[in-house]
C-alpha cells in the first residue's frame, strides 16, 4: 500500500476471506458482543477490519498505521471489545488474552479457519469420462473416508483401469484431504528419493535438513501423516517388485519400501496410501491377514454394457 493512501474499511485485509470462515465468525462474535454490552448490535465495519487484520497476522500497530489512527486508540478498543469477545467465544478466562497473536491461534483451535488444500498430481492422467466401477469406487471411498484402512491396494492386470479408478477415487476424496500427492513408480525410484519428495511437499519445502537414515525419513513422513490428513497415490508399484518366478517379492535394494508400507499400515495417523499395481505384494497380503489397517481390491473386467460405452 502506498504511503498516505486510504482505503475504505471493507476493502482492507481481504486475504482473510480465503483463510477464515468470516461469515460465521462475524455472527458468533456479534452474539458475544451482545451478551457483553447488553445491547442488540452487530459488529461494526471497524471491528470487522480489526479482526481481519489480526487474522492476517498484522499487529495492532500495523493496523493503526493502515487506518491512519493512533496505536493507543486501537489498543484500547481491542482490549475493551474484540479481545473480550474472543475470550468468551473460545471459552477462555476473562482478561486472559494479552497477546494479539492469540486471536488467530484460539479461533483456529475453535475451528474457524478454513481447511487449505494442496495437490500435486504428478503424472496422474486427466479423467474425462468414467464408466462403470461404481461399486468399486463406493467400496474404496467407504474404506478410506471412515478411516478403516490406511494402506489400500488397487490391483488388476494391465489395462483393466486401475489408474483411472484410483484417480477418480482421489478426485472424489479431494474435500476430505488437506494434501493429495501422486507419484508414479514406473522408473523404480529409490525409496530415499521418494521420501524426500513426499516430505518436502507435505511440509511446504520447510524440511531442508532431512536425515540420511531411511527409518528416520519414514518417521518424518509419518509425522506429516499424523499432523495432516494426506492421500498418497503410488502408481505402477509393481516396478519395485522382482520379475522372478516367486510373485510379490521386492527387487534387490528395494526392500526398504517394505518398511514404509508396514509403518504406514501399523502406526497411528489420519492419512491413507494407495498402492496401484498389477501384481499383489506379498507384504500387502500378510498385513491384510493381520488386519493391520490394510485392504486390497482386485479389479475384474467391466460388464459388456459398460465396456461398449468406452
Amino acid at each position: 500500500m502506498a504511503q498516505g493512501a486510504f482505503y475504505p474499511e471493507d476493502e482492507l485485509f481481504l486475504e482473510a476471506v480465503k483463510l477464515w470462515d468470516l461469515d460465521n465468525l462475524y455472527i458468533d462474535i456479534a452474539e458475544q458482543k451482545q451478551r457483553e454490552t447488553q445491547n442488540k448490535t452487530t459488529l461494526t465495519s471497524v471491528e470487522k477490519v480489526y479482526l481481519r487484520g489480526l487474522l492476517c497476522g498484522y499487529s495492532p500497530k500495523k493496523i493503526a498505521e493502515t487506518l491512519h489512527r493512533s496505536s493507543n486508540s486501537i489498543a484500547v478498543a481491542l482490549t475493551r471489545g474484540l479481545y473480550r469477545y474472543v475470550e468468551a467465544l473460545t471459552n477462555r478466562e476473562l482478561n486472559s488474552l494479552t497477546n494479539w497473536k492469540d486471536v488467530s491461534k484460539w479461533l483456529e483451535v475453535a475451528g474457524y479457519k478454513m481447511p487449505q488444500y494442496h495437490h500435486d498430481w504428478g503424472e496422474a492422467p486427466e479423467i474425462y469420462a468414467f464408466y462403470g466401477r461404481t461399486n468399486e469406487v463406493n467400496q474404496l471411498q467407504q474404506w478410506i473416508s471412515k478411516k478403516q484402512y490406511s494402506l489400500v491396494g488397487i490391483l488388476g492386470i494391465g489395462g483393466i483401469g486401475k489408474t483411472t479408478l484410483a484417480v477418480k477415487l482421489a478426485n472424489n476424496l479431494q474435500g476430505e484431504f488437506e494434501y493429495i500427492i501422486w507419484r508414479n513408480l514406473r522408473h523404480a525410484p529409490p525409496l530415499k528419493q521418494l521420501l524426500v519428495e513426499l516430505i518436502q511437499f507435505l511440509s511446504h519445502q520447510q524440511s531442508f535438513n532431512l536425515p540420511e537414515d531411511i527409518n528416520a525419513l519414514i518417521s518424518s513422513l509419518i509425522k506429516c501423516l499424523q499432523e495432516h490428513r494426506c492421500l498418497i497415490g503410488l502408481d505402477d508399484a509393481e516396478q519395485i517388485l522382482s520379475p522372478g518366478a516367486i510373485a510379490g517379492y521386492y527387487q534387490a535394494n528395494y526392500e526398504d519400501y517394505g518398511q514404509l508400507f508396514r509403518r504406514v499400515a501399523q502406526e497411528k495417523h489420519q492419512s491413507a496410501l494407495l498402492l496401484i499395481s498389477w501384481e499383489k505384494f506379498l507384504q500387502l497380503e500378510l498385513l491384510e491377514q493381520k488386519n493391520n489397517s490394510t485392504a486390497s481390491l482386485t479389479l475384474k473386467g467391466l460388464p459388456t454394457e459398460e465396456a461398449e460405452k468406452i
